[in-house]
């Protein structure tokens, strides 16, 4: 004898529960999760929290795995692999370019970096790509010169912020 449930449900409602129990199996990688919670999502036209309710998991844990599938297809292929962690990929998301996410996975592996380590590295990638501040337009000597009179005569900073035919003094 075996307890069984026998529950009438329409041919999406199985199609549908099919799914959540599938996700709820132990052994899927993250990607195989995402592509199955981006599956629910998409046919069903639910939302992450509705998605979430249903497979008893956080809503920010589904949207984690599902930003997953923005990432490159041979960083996908990483972390479906096993060489690096869902929480890897992510942290290489915030990169401009699939040429830099997977430049950094290189050397997450290269040099086996936790999580933390990989954030750093990403943190680190970004500031470097910054453009550079950029420098003030420098003021007519005239303008310059009314500048430091204003400011001799106020006793405090002045600046003449010059723009198209106009301007104005602050």
């Amino acid at each position: 004898e075996i307890p069984v449930i026998i529950k009438e449900a329409t041919p999406q409602e199985m199609l549908e529960l099919a799914i959540i129990e599938n996700i709820q199996r132990a052994d899927l990688n993250p990607l195989e999760e995402a592509y199955a919670y981006q599956q629910l999502m998409d046919e069903f036209g639910l939302i992450q929290e509705d998605v979430a309710k249903r497979v008893g998991k956080g809503r920010s844990t589904v949207a984690n795995l599902v930003r997953l599938l923005n990432l490159p297809p041979n960083i996908q292929q990483a972390v479906t692999d096993g060489q690096i962690s869902g929480a890897h990929g992510r942290a290489l998301l915030p990169l401009p370019t699939p040429e830099a996410q997977t430049a950094a996975m290189n050397q997450v592996i290269k040099h086996e970096l936790n999580v933390r380590q990989t954030e750093a590295l990403v943190k680190n990638l970004l500031v470097e790509k910054k453009p550079r501040a950029r420098v003030r337009p420098t003021l007519p000597p005239d303008l310059a010169d009314l500048q430091g009179q204003f400011a001799a005569s106020l006793g405090t900073k002045v600046n003449i912020e010059k723009s198209g035919k106009g301007g104005r003094v602050v």
